[in-house]
């Protein structure tokens, strides 16, 4: 009896930390599907300051890291409404270790690329680190440890509590994202792509319209 009432108080526990409606999920939902096509948005700049075409297989692994997250996220919802302590704890496991991954995929981006203009890669990085920001609110909406990211925002010139949501922190892309670097190429790409969000989705918008 004293081991079911153990299990029973640590599953409560976890569900008392856990957002468990059906906002939450698509906060979580939400937060990632502005991660791809963010993402791809980097990588096509990063692409037309080396002046070569974009690597599609960098776009397609951050997709099949959104993609298994989500998983994550749905066998870890479903873990916590079995009540199976077992089950909540290896599910929640396996969500931090494939958002991490996620992290660390978005990091990989910059650290590959070959940017010698400081205005470039100040604007690289801010996206680069608004993307795992993005990571961060799933996260948090998840239960699980967020990234933290809070002092390096502050450190590139964002206030924290200016993104706090899927939607100002697409705005803050943006920004960053259209900011001039004084390079023409650069400038002339990202004055026409910004990414948008349609409902649940986000995509890159390419001349106003979706692409």
């Amino acid at each position: 009896m004293n081991r079911i009432l153990s299990v029973v108080l640590m599953v409560a526990i976890t569900l008392a930390t856990i957002p468990m409606s059906g906002c939450s999920s698509t906060n979580f939902v939400a937060a990632l599907n502005a991660i791809v096509p963010a993402a791809t948005a980097v990588i096509e700049v990063i692409a037309v300051y080396e002046g070569k075409p974009a690597d599609p297989n960098a776009a397609q692994k951050i997709a099949q890291d959104v993609t298994a997250a989500e998983q994550f996220y749905a066998d870890y919802q479903a873990a916590l409404a079995s009540l199976d302590a077992g089950q909540v704890a290896s599910t929640k496991q396996k969500l931090e270790a494939g958002l991490q991954v996620l992290v660390s995929d978005i990091g990989l981006i910059e650290q590959v690329a070959q940017i010698k203009d400081p205005a470039t890669q100040a604007k690289v990085s801010a996206l680069v680190l608004l993307i795992q920001t993005g990571i961060s609110i799933a996260e948090a909406v998840a239960g699980v440890q967020p990234v933290p990211v809070a002092a390096k925002l502050v450190r590139a010139g964002i206030n924290p509590n200016s993104v706090k949501d899927v939607n100002s922190l697409v705005k803050a892309f943006n920004q960053v994202l259209v900011a001039k670097t004084g390079n023409s190429k650069v400038d002339a790409y990202t004055s026409k792509h910004q990414v948008h969000i349609h409902g649940k989705l986000a995509r890159v918008a390419s001349f106003g319209k979706l692409a």
